[in-house]
């Protein structure tokens, strides 16, 4: 696991690295939810999984489960009892909906800042470090895709992670890309075995 540490070193931006390989993000969601049901269902949030399909693709697993475990987290963080947690997959597009709070929409453009908090009366004690979202969000760029979220304030919030097209099919070969740089895509697949 990383430390946070690592995420706020701001001397050394752009160190993290990744291990690259074949990863399935059903499996990478169903990790997740199960290592977070015990934390919903302590604060009587329901936790569910919903992966339409289950896409191969080239990723660190254990940063992708860090970035939906942050996105999970935080989501039953901010869920009353009562309320529920899912996260999902279409593709190579995970999202993690919660029917919590909400965020208001003078705040949408901060939350993946380090250290900011929607709540300031919030503390460290009282539930975060104010980084989880950061963290998210530097691991999304770091696999080349998005986060952004949808919320309004009583319906909720919506995190999707766009991690591009880039697949891997059954037999090893990266599809849905074309040339890089005037690079044979064929080339690009031998670097992601």
């Amino acid at each position: 696991m990383v430390s946070c540490a690592e995420f706020v070193d701001w001397r050394w931006p752009g160190t993290l690295r990744l291990h690259r390989e074949p990863v399935h993000l059903g499996d990478v969601l169903a990790q997740v939810v199960d290592a977070h049901l015990g934390a919903a269902q302590g604060t009587g949030v329901r936790l569910t999984l919903d992966v339409r399909d289950d896409p191969v693709l080239p990723g660190d697993a254990v940063r992708l489960r860090q970035l939906v475990g942050n996105l999970v987290a935080s989501a039953i963080r901010h869920t009353p009892t009562g309320g529920s947690v899912t996260a999902g997959a279409t593709g190579t597009t995970i999202t993690v909906r919660d029917t919590g709070a909400g965020i208001a929409a003078e705040h949408l453009p901060r939350v993946f800042d380090r250290f900011w908090r929607a709540d300031a009366s919030r503390s460290r004690s009282t539930g975060g470090s104010g980084l989880g979202l950061a963290i998210a969000r530097q691991l999304a760029l770091a696999h080349d895709g998005t986060i952004e979220v949808a919320s309004e304030p009583g319906r909720g919030a919506l995190f999707t992670v766009r991690l591009g097209d880039e697949t891997i099919d059954q037999v090893g070969v990266v599809t849905g890309i074309g040339p890089v740089n005037g690079e044979d895509p064929t080339t690009l697949n031998e670097r992601t075995r």
